[in-house]
């Protein structure tokens, strides 16, 4: 009797979870200024999610939206972006699958003069996470 209560309630967890699981979203947006375009390229180890060489113009944004298929993540993927303008570059971790399937998160990064920014959720305020690197 306890075994069947065990798989009735993994069974109805499984179908909870699978059911309605929302995207996950990484949006990158550009606020460099006028006429000034940002470069990025995001990759991960597998070589269907690398987008290649992508630009961005002013005021644009680029969003990646993915479901996460099983509820236990054996291999997290992580994807990196590149991003740069002029003589300035970042690699940045941009998202990290965690172990466990997770719905709806946000990671959104915009690009300024001053560095790069981070917030996980919509109506949230934009803070601060890294300076540019300078190049040749």
């Amino acid at each position: 009797m306890n075994l069947l209560i065990c798989f009735v309630l993994i069974l109805s967890t499984y179908y909870r979870f699978g059911t309605a699981c929302s995207p996950n979203s990484v949006e990158i947006h550009n606020q460099l200024g006028p006429d000034i375009i940002l470069h990025f390229h995001c990759r991960c180890k597998n070589p269907k999610c690398d987008v290649g060489n992508q630009q961005l113009k002013f005021k644009d944004s680029y969003v990646n939206k993915k479901k996460e298929g099983s509820l236990i993540n054996f291999e997290r993927q992580e994807i990196n972006c590149l991003l740069r303008y002029d003589k300035y570059y970042l690699d940045v971790r941009v998202f990290r699958q965690a172990a466990f399937r997770r719905c709806g998160i946000l990671r959104s990064w915009l690009a300024e003069k001053d560095g790069i920014y981070f917030k996980t959720r919509p109506n949230e305020t934009w803070r601060f996470r890294y300076h540019w690197n300078v190049g040749k």
